[in-house]
Formats: structure tokens, sequence, C-alpha cells
């Protein structure tokens, strides 16, 4: 969302016609399991089934971040990566632009569960502990057992501090729930990047958006995409950063 909605910004910026490719199929390090109108019902741009010209610009946060202003001018500008583009000229962050998507009604249905039980001043926490697909140094310094250290630190001071939990394994939820009785998740159905398991993401962001706080691990966007939602109203803590929030 982060690409998409940075390329609109700057497409409506320079009067231009903006498409995009959201690549669906089967292998789920390329591809979605999902169309994007079936996360959020979102029309800023118009889907192609192929993807454009050979990219000219690339925006891969691995390789850093290309230039676009030198084919400010071009008739057709191909972009391709996986992360934000910087604004171009008068062109909005993307970041004003997420909180204004609507999710779509399956995605609010299985949010709404969890939200009707939680209560208004819940605590979010977003939990990466997959062996294969979670960054070394979230590992390293994010484990699942700091975030039961910080939950249990956060009950005793607040016994009736409710917990939203977003965990990418159902071992690491199961620990973190035997440890901090009474939290509440959303029961994962859906394969990694599958049709199911996009929708049960997009739940997850729903609900962590709505949180009093966002308790997220080291080095992980998905937790910053549900801050972002929220308008950055709601302090970010991880455990090597707190980020209070925004008036």
């Amino acid at each position: 969302m982060q690409l998409v909605l940075s390329a609109q910004a700057i497409a409506d910026a320079e009067g231009r016609t903006f498409y995009y490719h959201w690549p669906v199929g089967k292998d789920g390090r390329r591809q979605f399991g999902a169309r994007l109108d079936e996360l959020w019902e979102y029309t800023g741009g118009i889907p192609i089934d192929e993807p454009g010209p050979t990219p000219m610009v690339e925006f891969f946060s691995q390789h850093g971040f290309g230039d676009l202003e030198p084919v400010r001018n071009e008739p057709v500008i191909s972009l391709t990566g996986n992360g934000a583009i910087p604004a171009l000229g008068d062109s909005r962050d993307w970041t004003d632009m997420l909180p204004e998507l609507t999710p779509t009604e399956e995605v609010r249905d299985l949010s709404a569960g969890p939200l009707g039980n939680l209560g208004p001043e819940f605590i979010g926490v977003q939990v990466r502990a997959h062996p294969t697909l979670t960054h070394h140094l979230t590992m390293a310094e994010s484990p699942v057992e700091w975030f039961i250290g910080r939950m249990l630190a956060i009950r005793e001071e607040r016994p009736d501090a409710a917990f939203y939990l977003s965990c990418d394994t159902s071992s690491a939820e199961e620990r973190i729930k035997d440890a901090v009785p009474g939290v509440v998740s959303v029961q994962k159905a859906g394969e990694y990047n599958s049709r199911q398991g996009l929708i049960e993401s997009v739940a997850d962001l729903v609900v962590l958006s709505q949180s009093r706080q966002i308790i997220a691990p080291y080095v992980s966007t998905f937790a910053k995409l549900a801050w972002h939602m929220a308008r950055r109203r709601i302090p970010f803590e991880t455990s090597k950063q707190f980020i209070p929030a925004k008036n």
C-alpha cells in the first residue's frame, strides 16, 4: 500500500492517470492471494492485468530509492518496488491517504468481533515470530519473551488492561495467551499471503488502528501501517523506541 498510495499521490499531483498492477496468484513471495479490491474499497487508480513498460525507476528498500525528477516529463513513468516513493512536487504524503481508505465489508465483518469484545481502551500488540519470514533483527531485538514481559508489566500497573494480539504463528500466540490471560485475537485460518490470510491481516490492521497504544516488533512495517491508519494519534512502542501520540 505504501507503493500504491505514494504513486497515486504523485500521479494526482502531476495531473496523470494512475494505473497499477496488483499481481494475483499462488506464488506467495511474488504474488498476492487476493485482489486489492478484496481488501480495500480502493478507487484511486485503474487496475491492469499485466505489468507496465520496463520500469524506469526502482524503489526497493534494500537497493535504495530511485529519482523521479529525470523522468518527470516522460509520457509514461513506470515504477516498481516495495516501499513508499518520495514525494514529488506537491504530492500528498501516502500516510495521510491511508486513513481515508475503507476496508471491504468482509474485512470489516472479521474485525467487528474482537472490537465488540475489547472495549474502548484496549492495547494492540503485534508479534512477529515466524522462523523464516521474520527479519533476523526483529527476532533478536523483540522476541516473544519481551512482549510477554511488557504486557505483564502493563497488567501489573493496570489489572483491567485489555490486549488485542496480532501474531504470525499459532505457537507464539498460544505462549502469549498462556502467560497473559484474557488476550483477544482473530482466529487465523489462512496461509501466508493467501486470500484468507490477507483478509485476516487487514482485519488485524483495522483493530490495531483502533487501539489506545500499539506495541510492535522492532523493524517491522506492518504495525506502522496500523499506526498511520490511526493518524499517529496513539503511542507506538517497540523494544527500542517509544513514540508518543501525535497532538
